[in-house]
């Protein structure tokens, strides 16, 4: 009979099994469980500045091919528009962005589904690639009249100079052609309503509100639709501006120079009807404008459902300083009133009513309709914007081993200086337009670029106060383009210089009408008060100079 091992030896052996069986277990686990995640170290704090930093490299450079100098060719704002979407999935990650609903939902109430859905996108497109140029650009325009040091509301009535100066109406015969507010800015040529949401972009830029004033009831004789401008300025008043005449609503006491230099308040418009009363033609047209037609006025604030965009909203915190721009507005958001509550408030020491406020349509539909037809417009916009990317130029290329001059766009294009015109660098542009206004005239489409030059060479002039050669180039452009599409913008332009020059006596000549014609309201005021601050002129009242100056 075999004896049984001592328990110490049995005990060994259990060890040992136990041993083995941990041994299968981990290398059970260790080939089997291939989809656990590999342990990852939590990036330093150096890896993560790299990051940013990397990021905000990218998304300078993507700025840099938004700005408006650059040729608007659609092959390259899709690749700006690719390289937005991705610094945007970077910067996604790293911080993500809020629920886009709120703002969604602003949207849907203030201008419908439509702008609902573009402001709810999670993707940037070729639409914000514009919102976001023209921004640089209008912030370029307010940074400008900033520098001026003028006072809040010394700076709206010089905007509204300055859009009016620059965007010539245009005729009742012409078709508007729906396109963006930069181009129509860019191309000089456009509506009453487009001056509006032009001024209106460029004093947001300065956190200044802009108004619509549209009566709750239209006048069934207006001389002309029956709206105005308004521009909030806080503490003081919201200021009146006719964007049809291009003039301020001036008080009733604004008589001593050319051109009105103030504007009167809603308040004091409201309370008194001689302030419209001032542009009632004698036994001719009435205003449209009553102060009881004020007090019940619909107002209408201004604003793209791409102000509403959460994507534009990360944008507009992650900017560089050097591109500062207001990219994002109108919903509430971090604590701040929306648009709406603003011009609310704005109204509440009886200026009007809550319930009066509502959203404009018109920047919407005109942008929806601009882009539901491809990147670039229509071919009717086409054609209005075709003047910028001239005027064409010889060159010399080699063609199959032979010198020859080839037809080709200038590398200097009318484009490029009219931003540095809008951008308040007048000599530049003075000298680019001379040159423009010099191509040569046998090769297409230089003829309308030419005259295009003309015309801006004469508003440089204006922005810089120098009526005499102001004058001169008008009366160039009247020469040489007569009946062209800047003949109307040379006609109401050249007695308003001629004033501002001192000859009152030519303005009166220029601005009085034929025997078979009845005036427009704004020459018809401005002649009533050149007339009446001709006759309280001195006999002895001094000549203005000869145009002795050389540009």
């Amino acid at each position: 009979m075999t004896a049984s091992p001592p328990d110490s030896s049995r005990r060994l052996k259990y060890a040992w099994g136990a041993a083995a069986a941990v041994i299968l277990l981990v290398l059970y686990v260790a080939f089997t469980r291939h989809d656990a995640a590999p342990a990852v170290p939590a990036p330093s704090a150096d890896s993560q500045a790299q990051a940013k930093t990397e990021l905000q490299r990218q998304l300078k450079a993507t700025l840099d091919g938004l700005r408006p100098e650059r040729l608007y060719v659609s092959a390259n704002v899709q690749d700006t528009v690719g390289d937005l979407n991705l610094w945007w999935a970077g910067f996604s990650e790293a911080d993500p962005p809020q629920d886009a609903a709120p703002y969604a939902a602003a949207m849907q109430k203030w201008l419908g589904d439509a702008a609902a859905a573009n402001a709810s996108a999670e993707r940037f497109s070729v639409r914000d690639a514009v919102h976001i140029r023209n921004a640089l650009l209008y912030r370029a325009m307010a940074a400008a009249l900033v520098a001026t040091g003028k006072s809040q509301r010394e700076i709206a009535v010089a905007a509204f100079e300055t859009v009016t100066r620059n965007v010539a109406l245009l005729s009742s015969a012409a078709t508007s052609v729906p396109i963006d507010s930069g181009e129509v800015l860019l191309a000089g040529r456009g509506t009453p309503e487009d001056r509006i949401w032009i001024l209106a972009e460029v004093l947001r830029q300065l956190g200044i509100d802009v108004v619509v004033l549209e009566p709750a009831t239209a006048p069934e004789d207006a001389a002309m639709p029956a709206r105005l401008v308004g521009v909030v300025i806080k503490g003081e008043g919201v200021l009146l501006f006719d964007p049809q005449m291009g003039l301020p609503v001036p008080p009733v006491d604004d008589t001593a120079g050319p051109l009105p230099t103030e504007a009167a308040t809603v308040a004091a418009a409201r309370q008194n009807d001689a302030i419209f009363r001032q542009f009632d033609v004698p036994d001719g047209p009435k205003y449209p404008w009553t102060a009881e037609l004020l007090k019940s006025a619909n107002v209408r604030f201004i604003l793209d459902s791409t102000y509403a965009a959460g994507r534009m909203r990360s944008l507009q915190i992650a900017l560089p300083s050097d591109y500062g721009a207001t990219l994002f507005d109108g919903p509430a958001d971090s604590g701040n009133p929306s648009l709406e509550e603003r011009i609310v408030a704005a109204g509440q020491d009886g200026d009007w009513m809550a319930d009066s406020v509502s959203a404009w349509s018109y920047p919407e539909q005109q942008l929806t309709a601009y882009f539901a037809v491809g990147s670039d417009g229509s071919e009717d916009a086409k054609k209005r914007l075709a003047t910028l990317s001239g005027p064409r130029v010889l060159s010399k290329k080699e063609v199959n081993d032979v010198a020859q001059l080839v037809e080709e766009d200038s590398p200097q294009p009318l484009r490029v200086i009219r931003v540095e015109h809008l951008r308040g660098n007048l000599n530049e542009a003075r000298r680019g337009y001379g040159v423009i206004r010099e191509a040569r005239p046998e090769l297409s489409g230089n003829v309308e670029v030419r005259e295009d030059a003309v015309h801006w060479v004469a508003v440089v002039q204006m922005d810089l106060q120098r009526y005499d050669l102001a004058v001169s180039e008008l009366q160039r452009a009247q020469k040489n383009y007569r009946g062209g599409i800047w003949s109307a913008a040379t006609a109401e332009a050249l007695p308003r210089c001629e004033a501002l020059r001192g000859d009152l006596q030519r303005a009166i000549e220029l601005a009085a009408p034929a025997a078979d014609q009845k005036p427009k309201l704004s020459d018809a005021y401005l002649l009533r008060r050149w007339q009446a601050q001709s006759a309280a002129a001195p006999t002895d009242s001094v000549t203005p100079p000869d145009n002795v100056d050389q540009q």
